[in-house]
């Protein structure tokens, strides 16, 4: 009876820090701002999905609510409006390449709004069987003349629209084609163990899925990056991987491994990371010491801290070759992917001198993101543009991701 009344306490408790830290985990997990007033530059980009979630009642084939499909795995690909990256614009011959879509206005829209896509894509909206989804992609990566891949892994409490957003986000600043592993993410804190249930559920999924990814896209060109909650599935697959024989058929290394604010327990990430680390050419871990987000997530897991936000766990967690931590609290988006910054280190290995922003290194395996008095873009901006420079500040504070 004791032990009944302990538990009942202990879950009361549970759903009062979560109730409690509602309101501002919200904030955290919101998408990026789309005060879109001062854009006038957008691409469109087709992203490759696969989710579990069911579809919508008497809606079009992309509209899902947050229920297991009883159809098994839905696939397609849908063209996504985004922002173009300002400050590293890309290439019309990439841009043509990757069949994306610029789309030029002569003046901003309104708050909110993201404009249509004039014309026919190059890759039209549909869904995909089972089958079709993985030689499709694989041949729209070779027509793209990247030959790589990239494979994106949500965090939790979003809902299909947003997931698919900041894939294409992803996709903008990394120029390179990505498919959305999507699952069903009640939105919400108050359903935060219920996401990370879902997680535990999918696990086996997504490890079959890297599996059938492997015998088509070699995963030398190959990166895996995972937001969040969404860094689960790849901790997870990739010490399965390790364990099925790192010395064996699947010894050949992914090109990246991205941990995005990643909500894992850090000492158990700790205990196996040489694993994940064998199954990568680099590893990079961005983070942050003031992420709200993970903070919350720390008080429902009895206080641990999470690989985001390592604590203490930070200096042991920097010993490992060929593994880096990159600290983004600078940068000032919370929770939310440093998009901007995750791009250039992925494409260049540095940011961006453009960008605002500099990176030093603290340590042999550990840097920091600092913020740059002013931006070579901002240097440039000549007197009297169009573009004042409180405009510019502020496309610049809702553009940069991108």
């Amino acid at each position: 009876m004791h032990t009944f009344r302990s538990l009942s306490l202990a879950l009361v408790g549970m759903i009062l820090i979560l109730a409690c830290t509602g309101c501002s985990t919200l904030k955290e997990l919101a998408p990026t701002s789309k005060d879109t007033s001062h854009i006038t530059e957008w691409v469109a980009i087709p992203i490759f999905y696969r989710t579990n979630r069911a579809k919508k009642p008497d809606s079009g084939p992309f509209s899902f609510v947050e229920e297991l499909s009883p159809d098994g795995r839905v696939f397609g690909v849908k063209n996504i409006v985004v922002p173009m990256p300002w400050h590293d614009p890309i290439s019309k011959e990439m841009m043509d390449k990757l069949g994306w879509q610029a789309i030029h206005l002569e003046h901003g829209m309104g708050s909110n709004e993201v404009p249509a896509i004039p014309g026919k894509t190059a890759l039209a909206d549909r869904e995909l069987s089972d089958k079709e989804i993985v030689p499709t992609f694989n041949e729209y990566r070779q027509k793209s003349g990247t030959q790589n891949a990239l494979i994106f892994a949500h965090g939790c409490c979003a809902n299909f629209d947003t997931s698919i957003e900041r894939a294409a986000k992803v996709a903008a600043v990394t120029q390179e084609p990505v498919v959305l592993y999507d699952w069903v993410s009640p939105v919400g804190f108050v359903h935060y163990l219920k996401n990370e249930t879902l997680v535990q559920q999918e696990l086996d999924d997504f490890n079959k899925f890297l599996i059938n990814l492997g015998k088509v896209i070699p995963a030398s060109s190959t990166t895996l990056m995972g937001h969040s909650m969404g860094a689960m599935f790849l901790d997870n697959g990739l010490v399965r991987r390790c364990e099925r024989g790192c010395q064996g058929s699947e010894s050949e290394q992914y090109r990246e491994v991205i941990f995005s604010n990643p909500d894992t327990d850090a000492r158990s990430y700790l205990n196996h990371q040489e694993l994940v680390k064998k199954n990568a050419k680099i590893v990079r871990v961005f983070f942050s010491p003031t992420d709200g987000r993970l903070k919350n997530s720390s008080t429902a897991h009895g206080g641990y801290p999470r690989l985001g936000r390592p604590e203490t766990l930070l200096p042991d967690l920097c010993k490992l070759d060929g593994q880096d931590f990159i600290d983004v609290t600078s940068f000032g988006f919370g929770h939310e992917v440093p998009f901007t910054i995750v791009g250039d280190i992925h494409r260049t290995g540095k940011v961006s001198p453009d960008c605002g922003y500099t990176l030093s290194q603290d340590g042999a395996h550990l840097y920091t993101l600092h913020k740059a008095v002013a931006s070579a873009r901002e240097r440039r901006l000549p007197a009297g543009n169009d573009l004042s420079f409180n405009q510019f500040h502020a496309h610049h504070e809702q553009c940069r991701c991108p």
